[in-house]
């Protein structure tokens, strides 16, 4: 009894991914790793310029 018989179809072999996907994936991949890194370590500007020091407080009289 071959496959055709019984209703199935037979299976066909995946084909590789290309180059150029597989290439994508790993930027992508590498991207948001990176991304996820800066955001976890605290490197994000919320507060102006990161030159100015902060403002000094005026001296109690």
């Amino acid at each position: 009894m071959s496959s055709t018989e019984d209703g199935n179809e037979p299976k066909r072999p995946r084909e590789p991914l290309s180059t150029d996907v597989k290439r994508a994936v790993i930027i992508a991949v590498l991207a948001g790793l990176a991304f996820a890194a800066w955001g976890c370590t605290g490197l994000t500007n919320t507060s102006g310029s990161p030159s100015s020091p902060p403002a000094a407080e005026p001296a109690a009289p």
